[in-house]
């Protein structure tokens, strides 16, 4: 019986677990298609774990994952790699990096 709890307990926790990274600490996915205020760009997060970034100038794409709370690192089709902050408030991201941009989200 105590290892049935000490089983039911540990998946419990795991599943907790990939449910806030999944998530981030607000509850909210990052999956979806972001477009920036400018309406220069968009990225998408997909729930496959891959990452588009479409500009005027250009389009690209590769893979995310999510490191941390609130924490995304994108991996590029030429293997460049960047990991940054972020916060989502309804269908608002914001990232907290040196470039500060805001995203509407577009759709999910």
């Amino acid at each position: 019986m105590r290892k049935k709890i000490i089983i039911a307990a540990g998946a419990f926790l795991l599943v907790a677990t990939l449910v806030l990274v999944l998530l981030g600490s607000n509850g909210t996915s990052i999956v979806g298609k972001w477009q920036d205020t400018h309406g220069t760009a968009t990225i998408e997060f997909t729930k496959t774990g891959e990452y588009i970034v479409r500009n005027v100038d250009f389009t690209d794409a590769g893979t995310y994952e999510l490191t941390g709370k609130d924490t995304v690192k994108v991996t590029l089709s030429d293997n460049f790699s960047y990991t940054f902050p972020y916060t989502i408030s309804g269908n608002t991201m914001k990232t907290l990096d040196a470039q500060a941009m805001t995203f509407e989200r577009i759709s999910q």
